[in-house]
């Protein structure tokens, strides 16, 4: 597979959150005498659709597959102290309410820090900049911003 197939990697991803998951109890494991939940196996592909340290060595990669429908002018999405590799990244992102920019809040608290951590531009119609934590730079969906 494609690791940049965005269309199968999510449609994998929402595969896994929807049949995965019990109708009656809403969790993903049930036992004859209990209940219990089992999420990290899908934990894992949300973050990484968000937030991925495994895609290459030592470097953090930014929204690489983050869905469309996450990215929203009405609300700011939040992935707050997630655990990578090189230490708990916060990463907060919304877009502008005319849809040509988006803002970026990211807060990483590195042990390590990464050779290289790229931000990847959500494929969405009309956006013309980004703005990480205050700093603007025009883009284009689909390019790729380096990160310090």
């Amino acid at each position: 597979m494609n690791k940049g197939d965005r269309y199968r990697y999510l449609e994998g991803m929402y595969s896994a959150l929807t049949a995965g998951m019990s109708d009656q109890t809403y969790i993903f494991c049930e036992h004859r005498h209990n209940i219990f939940g089992l999420v990290r196996p899908v934990t894992g592909h949300i973050k990484l659709c968000v937030i991925d340290d495994m895609i290459k060595d030592d470097e953090l990669h930014l929204l690489r597959l983050v869905p469309k429908a996450w990215v929203r002018s009405d609300y700011q999405t939040r992935f707050e102290n997630i655990a990578t590799e090189f230490g708990p990244v916060t990463l907060k992102f919304k877009l502008t309410e005319d849809g040509k920019a988006l803002d970026v809040i990211y807060e990483p608290q590195f042990r390590h820090q990464p050779k290289k951590v790229a931000l990847h531009v959500p494929p969405l119609d009309g956006l013309k900049k980004v703005v990480i934590n205050g700093k603007a730079t025009k883009t284009a969906a689909g390019d790729v911003i380096m990160v310090r």
